[in-house]
């Protein structure tokens, strides 16, 4: 039997510092399978490029795509057309990868055949120990078959951490690409993806995140949180046959975020704010579910720094 090939999607933009660590952990990825490498470098001003062009010189079937700067949506949608594998390990220009973690997250997947994505953990950590890595102390994987209802609550995993079936990726159209959510590419994936199969979760640490990253949009909580909103409000508008059930879930949680964030920000008494009662409401069926959540976003103005 052939080896299965898995195509690693790899989105930079001016990641020069970080792509030493990053590339090298790539390249010594462990497992049974062929390899191609898809880069796509979206409109760097730095030498990352030149990096990438560099240390994988040498590396077999490589791919590197440049392009004016369009966001992380669109540049790994870009790097999914690009790839003919079976399967697809995304990846971010400044984590680092577990020497380990596509042959793990292959095992898990390869034994759940009707599972679409496999994740592991990550965590953050300085970035002169990005590639200090602990051994993975378990190989138990939990299967969840209806990821949707958690992935409605909250993001599971990010590009880094997930290894995804091609033919899923085609399926559910890759990221949204809505410039609204410029930087919030893998929670459209989650949802995405969660609607059409289970997800394997590996209760193991298989990537580092750098701990300081300049203009990281995490850092911005304000405009993070009304991003996951927006995603939410246009997967409503994308798959409008989702459950009543699922619609008051994603309600609860849309209105919960914004009150919560708004009574932080703005001290308001509950019985004064809008965010709450817009809440309260969440627990009642919603005719319109992308207006209802588009009303949250006003709770995340004024308090949210600018893009």
């Amino acid at each position: 039997m052939s080896r299965p090939l898995i195509s690693f999607v790899t989105t930079v933009y001016n990641k020069a510092a970080f792509l030493p660590q990053t590339l090298a952990a790539l390249g010594a990825q462990t497992g049974d399978f062929e390899a191609e490498y898809i880069f796509v470098d979206d409109g760097s001003t730095d030498d990352s490029a030149a990096i990438i062009g560099a240390v994988t010189a040498a590396w077999p079937k490589v791919t590197l795509i440049r392009q004016e700067n369009q966001g992380a949506a669109a540049a790994t949608n870009r790097g999914i057309a690009a790839a003919t594998g079976d399967y697809v390990k995304l990846l971010d220009g400044d984590d680092v990868l577990h020497v380990e973690a596509t042959a793990r997250l292959f095992a898990a997947l390869d034994k759940n055949p009707q599972a679409v994505a496999a994740f592991a953990h990550g965590c953050t950590q300085p970035n002169e120990s990005l590639s200090a890595f602990a051994p993975p102390n378990t190989d138990v994987a939990t299967l969840l078959p209806n990821p949707l209802p958690l992935v409605l609550k909250r993001n599971l995993f990010n590009p880094s951490q997930v290894l995804v079936r091609l033919g899923a990726l085609s399926a559910c159209g890759g990221c949204d690409a809505d410039p609204r959510i410029r930087f919030g590419q893998d929670y459209t994936l989650n949802l995405r993806l969660a609607r059409l199969g289970a997800f394997v979760s590996l209760p193991q640490t298989l990537v580092h995140f750098p701990e300081d990253v300049p203009g990281r949009v995490s850092a911005h909580q304000g405009r993070e949180l009304e991003r996951l909103n927006i995603a939410l409000m246009l997967f409503f508008q994308q798959f409008p046959e989702t459950t009543p059930a699922l619609k008051r879930l994603a309600a609860q949680r849309a209105a919960g975020r914004a009150y919560a964030f708004a009574r932080r920000h703005s001290g308001a008494q509950p019985l004064l704010s809008r965010a709450f009662w817009r809440y309260a409401l969440s627990f009642l069926p919603q005719r319109d579910m992308p207006g209802f959540i588009e009303k949250t976003l006003a709770d995340f103005k004024g308090a949210a720094p600018p893009s």
